[in-house]
């Protein structure tokens, strides 16, 4: 979950305006095939003072075969936290895992966030929530993480590195020129 706020209490919070992934997605599907087998019985049947048993055997089996499918599940949504009206301020993403093979969840997603803003400092609260299996839940009883401070945006200062570099040029195998555009 990210939450976007103002940095000063006076001026307004952003707009999570639209975020990506959107909505409900399927991710790792499985197809699994069950076969169910009922088996009834019954027997029945007398005798009578040493004459030779007479009796009956009623055995019926069923089997039902069916697909059954599954698959993990991102889900993104944006919404409005820590206030009761306005617009989102809010991205977040839930991730389950395919419940037929336990194979937990995606182990890597890209997301983006566009954010509606005035010409305000804003700051970013993320929280990564897990909720683990009950072995992993008992081996965390023991341990704590520090709560993390807010990722700073101050809009009239100049960025302080570079994160990617990319060749403005770039040529491929074919020979053909391509300019690539880096935000």
């Amino acid at each position: 979950m990210t939450i976007f706020s103002a940095i000063d209490a006076d001026d307004d919070d952003p707009e999570v305006v639209k975020i990506v992934p959107d909505g409900f997605f399927w991710v790792h599907p499985t197809t699994q095939k069950e076969t169910k087998k009922v088996v009834t019985s019954g027997k029945g049947g007398g005798g009578v003072l040493g004459a030779a048993e007479v009796g009956a055997e009623l055995t019926r089996d069923k089997t039902v075969e069916r697909e059954a499918s599954n698959a993990g599940t991102v889900r993104g949504a944006m919404q409005t936290e820590r206030r009761t009206f306005g617009t989102p301020n809010t991205a977040t993403w839930t991730l389950m895992e395919n419940t037929t093979d336990k194979t937990g969840a995606p182990v890597s997603m890209r997301a983006a966030i566009l954010v509606k803003r005035e010409h305000v400092n804003f700051q970013a609260h993320f929280t990564v929530v897990v909720t683990p299996d009950n072995k992993t839940l008992v081996k965390t009883w023991f341990k704590s993480n520090p709560k993390d401070e807010p990722v700073l945006y101050k809009v009239d200062k100049k960025p302080t590195n570079v994160l990617h570099r990319y060749d403005q040029e770039t040529i491929d195998k074919e020979g053909k020129l391509y300019t690539l555009l880096a935000g």
